[in-house]
C-alpha cells in the first residue's frame, strides 16, 4: 500500500503550518474563549494516535467530530428536523409510536414483559428523532472546510455520505454491505487522513484566521498535499465514495 509522508519543505525554515504573525493577543483570547466551549476537544481532533488500529482512529475521529459539531453549532429550532414540532407534540408523537407499536404484538406468544421491551425500545428510538442528523452535521463541517480551502475533499464524491457509511460499518456492522474488506481498510485510510485535515480546518476557521492565510499555509506544507495524495490513492481502489474521474495524482 502506497502511502506518502512528510512534515515540511526541505527548504522551509520552520516548523509552524502558519507563521507566528497570525497569533495576535485577540485571537490568543478568543481561542481561550472558545476552548472553555469545545471542552478540549480541540486538542483530540489534532492529537496523533500512534500504535492504534486505523478503526480505533478512525472511530475516535468520528465521534470527535460529532463532539465538536454539537458545541460550535448549539441546537437550535432551526437545526430541527421539523423546526415548528413544539415540545409537547413531540411527546405526543413518541407516545403514539410507542402504543401503536405495541398494539401490534397480538396473539398468546407475546407476554406482558414483551409488549413492555417494546415501548422502551421505542421510546428509545425516539428519543432524539427530531434532531440534527449525523450526516447532516458532518455536512455542516465540511461545508466550512471546503469554504475556507476548496478543494479539501474534492476527492470524494460525497464526503458526509462516506463518513456515515464508515461509521456504520464500524459500529453497526452489517448496515452497510462489506464486500471487500481490502478496499473497506483503503477507504478507512482516506478518511483517517481527510477528517484529520476537515477538524483542523474548522477549527482554524473558529480561530478567526484568514481563509486566504489558510489556503497558504496548506499549500506550503507538504504534509497537506501528501494527504490529497494519499486520498486519491486509497480511493481509486476503495471505489465507490471517489469523484468520478478521479485519477491518482
Amino acid at each position: 500500500m502506497p502511502l506518502y509522508e512528510g512534515i515540511r519543505e526541505v527548504n522551509r525554515d520552520g516548523l509552524n503550518l502558519l507563521a507566528t504573525n497570525h497569533l495576535t493577543p485577540a485571537r490568543f483570547a478568543h481561542w481561550i474563549d472558545l476552548r472553555k466551549t469545545l471542552e478540549a476537544l480541540d486538542a483530540a481532533a489534532l492529537d496523533e494516535m500512534h500504535g492504534v488500529t486505523i478503526q480505533t482512529q478512525v472511530l475516535t475521529q468520528v465521534a470527535v467530530a460529532e463532539g465538536l459539531h454539537r458545541r460550535l453549532y448549539p441546537a437550535t429550532v432551526s437545526t430541527r428536523r421539523v423546526p415548528k414540532l413544539s415540545s409537547a407534540q413531540r411527546k405526543k408523537v413518541r407516545h403514539a409510536a410507542r402504543e401503536a407499536a405495541v398494539a401490534t404484538l397480538t396473539g398468546d406468544q407475546f407476554t406482558d414483559h414483551d409488549r413492555g421491551e417494546l415501548r422502551h425500545a421505542v421510546s428509545d428510538a425516539l428519543a432524539h428523532f427530531n434532531e440534527q442528523t449525523f450526516r447532516s452535521r458532518m455536512q455542516d463541517l465540511v461545508e466550512v472546510a471546503e469554504r475556507a480551502v476548496p478543494g479539501i475533499t474534492a476527492s470524494f464524491s460525497d464526503w458526509p455520505d462516506a463518513v456515515v457509511k464508515v461509521r456504520n460499518i464500524l459500529v453497526h456492522h452489517g448496515t452497510n454491505p462489506l464486500n471487500e474488506f481490502e478496499s473497506f481498510i483503503d477507504l478507512l485510510a482516506a478518511l483517517k487522513y481527510s477528517l484529520a485535515w476537515v477538524l483542523r480546518t474548522v477549527l482554524l476557521d473558529r480561530a478567526g484566521i484568514d481563509h486566504l492565510a489558510i489556503q497558504n499555509g496548506y499549500r506550503d506544507w507538504s504534509a497537506y498535499r501528501l494527504h490529497l495524495a494519499n486520498v486519491r490513492q486509497h480511493l481509486l481502489a476503495s471505489g465507490g465514495c471517489a469523484e468520478d474521474g478521479l485519477q491518482p495524482g
